[in-house]
């Protein structure tokens, strides 16, 4: 799988296209799929740089996450977005740009963040610095192939 830095960049490519939709394979525009992805790695970031490493406790067995994390696959339709992350305005370029900018802010605030930074996901429980990271990645794939799915 590529870096989160390429992901990235794979996402901002695909900006121009943001009003495409097909609703045979998904019910929101790729605008909407791109400002997600952003939102979750802004949110994941801060959430994680704000953390206090001493709080720190891993969490319990989970299948789903380990399932996740090792396949490096999310199975599509089995999870809907949180409020938190779902964008529910009109989707403008400038909203995207404004999410694009504020993610990749938040990512190099959490750069320094301790390996015992952390951030309780809603499915998965909490994950420290490393797991948030993979889970970024696998995360901005997944809604790259429903992108490159609606663009056929």
């Amino acid at each position: 799988m590529k870096t989160l830095e390429a992901l990235m960049e794979e996402l901002e490519g695909i900006v121009p296209k943001y009003e495409k939709e097909n609703r045979s394979v998904s019910k929101a525009c790729i605008g909407w799929h791109i400002s997600h992805s952003f939102m979750v790695l802004e949110r994941m970031s801060m959430t994680l740089a704000q953390s206090d490493p001493a709080q720190y406790k891993k969490s319990s067995f989970s299948f789903i996450k380990s399932m996740v994390m090792f396949s490096g696959r999310i199975p599509r339709g089995r999870g809907k977005a949180p409020a938190i992350v779902s964008p529910i305005e009109t989707i403008t370029l400038e909203i995207i740009t404004d999410r694009i900018a504020s993610a990749k802010k938040a990512l190099h605030e959490m750069e320094n963040a301790h390996e015992n930074g952390f951030m309780n996901h809603p499915v998965f429980g909490i994950l420290n610095k490393k797991e948030t990271m993979r889970f970024m990645r696998i995360h901005t794939h997944h809604h790259l192939q429903i992108i490159k799915d609606i663009l056929g």
